[in-house]
């Protein structure tokens, strides 16, 4: 039942209904002290008492004198403390300088902190040797640490680099790595195996594995084998490598750009990391030099994680800064089992405690080569630092340069090489047709390509999409808007480095839609960057080298079909 009752008739006589109204008149005026003003309460005599003002930095003792007796006794503390100090320094051996740069020498330390504030002087406490620790030092007396400089957040590229200790493993949990049961070869000869990989150009060890013909060879799961089936086999580094990671093995694989380097360390890694504990920390680490690599990785292994009931994380930041950190660390947070992340932003998650790499059993450097050119070894040294010794590693490169070479001997051990195609050798895509036009410097170059493009339409009416590389961002911003300006041309993007994240990836969103879209880019897209149905390649600019040529004109041609460049 409700009842509605009225306060004022049944309240006595003496209570006043409208309290809470006074209250809140009562509260206003207290506020404002000028309407009920209030008698002060008579002061003690510490409270009447000034303040003391302190001299700003004093240089001698004569102006120690002047100052106030506090000020005077805390120096002459500091004077006792300071010969106290020199005459066990002199006694006792060379200390070890324990705060590495940041370490402040005893004698200076009274002085120090003389000028360190204008407002007070703070002294260290007695020590009984010459080591003076992080707390006793005035804090302008440190150099500023890496975190305050946001060392590694991969925002400022001119910050200083992160520094992380190696991680010290006192005990090391054996892990499962040896999958050879999900392998069931069909019956064929070694004369046929060796035709095999003379007519795909395979370049392994003697004694090497079989390879993995057909996926019917081969059992990651029921459903990533159906996802499988849409296509013909595996590509010639796939069905090599899938035998010799699920042994267990380390495992360096050379081959051409789009050659299904991806699925062939994606599929074993995860069925490796379905066989860990769960938890979550990261058991499988790829490494790749830039997002757009990244993101192509991550989208890779989620098409097939969901079967495998894994989950795919990634990391990556850059210089416009919009990496979207918070969401990343969200998902860090929640737990991965497949990460893929860019150097610097992995070892700034790891400096900040958002991900632990000590679960990790599964290494992968894609890449390699282009990890390597934009100056990411540094890194990869303190990444691997992080890792356990005895994991699982793979690297996989387009070209197998001397930095290359030393890189793998360095991280990976014992491992089997693999090389599709000879591409140690430095070889382009065969299925990449090679045009050379030569034409006069000026506005003639883009009146050339705008003829190039149309030739490409005609000969590709369902899909004409073109990539046009330069090499200098401020060319990127010169070449787009005069294309824009032609008619027939069609969408015209642009993608460089400077972009901010969102319009790289609405710019790679737009020509993966359009079936007639032209990206002009630098060669921040050159690696790794997947775009079905390229049509054709066209260096406005030519590249510095020769790797990077290959890797440019490797966006076309790729998955067996055929392209220009």
């Amino acid at each position: 039942f409700f009842f509605e009752f009225d306060w004022s008739v049944h309240m006595p006589q003496d209570i006043d209904v409208h309290t809470k109204t006074k209250r809140k008149k009562r509260k206003r005026s207290t506020l404002n002290p000028s309407a009920h003003p209030v008698d002060p309460k008579p002061e003690t005599e510490a409270q009447l008492q000034t303040p003391e003002t302190t001299p700003a930095c004093p240089q001698s003792a004569d102006a120690c004198s002047r100052s106030s007796q506090k000020l005077s006794d805390a120096s002459q503390k500091a004077k006792k403390r300071k010969k106290s100090v020199q005459l066990s320094s002199i006694e006792a051996p060379t200390p070890i300088d324990v705060m590495g740069s940041n370490a402040v020498a005893p004698a200076q330390v009274s002085q120090a902190s003389c000028s360190s504030s204008s407002s007070s002087i703070t002294t260290a406490p007695k020590t009984t040797n010459a080591r003076v620790s992080e707390a006793d030092t005035p804090q302008q007396c440190h150099k500023p640490l890496l975190k305050d400089m946001g060392a590694g957040s991969g925002r400022n590229p001119k910050s200083a680099p992160i520094q992380l200790p190696p991680a010290i493993f006192t005990k090391l949990e054996p892990f499962p790595k040896d999958f050879s049961a999900q392998v069931c070869f069909a019956k064929r000869t070694a004369a046929e195996v060796q035709q095999y990989r003379r007519q795909e150009l395979v370049q392994v060890p003697e004694g090497t594995v079989d390879p993995i013909l057909s996926f019917n060879e081969v059992n990651f799961h029921p459903e990533v084998n159906k996802l499988l089936s849409r296509y013909p086999k595996p590509t010639p580094i796939q069905a090599q490598a899938w035998p010799i990671l699920l042994s267990g093995r380390n495992c360096i694989g050379l081959a051409k750009t789009g050659s299904g380097k991806t699925l062939a360390y994606a599929l074993p890694g995860m069925l490796h990391c379905r066989a860990q504990p769960r938890g979550n920390d990261p058991k499988m680490l790829v490494v790749g030099p830039t997002r757009e690599l990244v993101l192509q990785i991550a989208a890779d292994c989620e098409a097939y994680a969901l079967a495998l009931h894994q989950r795919v994380g990634i990391a990556f930041g850059g210089a416009d800064g919009t990496g979207d950190r918070m969401t990343q660390c969200r998902i860090l947070k929640r737990g991965v089992d497949v990460l893929a992340a860019t150097p610097g932003r992995l070892l700034d998650f790891c400096q900040h405690k958002i991900v632990a790499l000590s679960k990790v059993t599964f290494l992968v450097l894609d890449e390699a080569d282009e990890l390597l050119n934009m100056g990411f070894a540094p890194q990869i040294e303190q990444i691997v630092q992080q890792l356990r010794p005895d994991l699982q590693t793979s690297l996989f490169s387009a070209t197998w340069t001397d930095a290359v070479q030393r890189m793998a001997a360095t991280y990976v051990r014992d491992a089997v090489q693999i090389i599709i195609a000879s591409a140690n050798e430095h070889k382009a895509n065969a299925d990449v047709r090679q045009r050379i036009i030569i034409v006069p410097q000026g506005d003639a170059c883009t009146d050339h390509c705008m003829g190039i493009v149309h030739e490409i339409r005609q000969t590709n009416t369902e899909s004409s999409r073109t990539l046009i590389f330069v090499n200098q961002k401020k060319m990127v911003d010169k070449v787009a808007p005069q294309l824009r300006k032609m008619e027939g041309i069609g969408c015209v993007h642009a993608l460089h480095g400077d972009c901010v994240q969102s319009v790289r990836e609405a710019s790679l969103q737009a020509v993966r839609k359009d079936p007639h879209a032209i990206l002009v880019a630098t060669d921040v897209a050159a690696r790794g960057l997947d775009i079905k149905d390229l049509a054709a390649v066209i260096n406005y600019n030519l590249p510095q080298n020769i790797d990077a040529y290959i890797h440019r004109i490797g966006r076309t041609g790729r998955a067996g079909r055929k392209g220009v460049a």
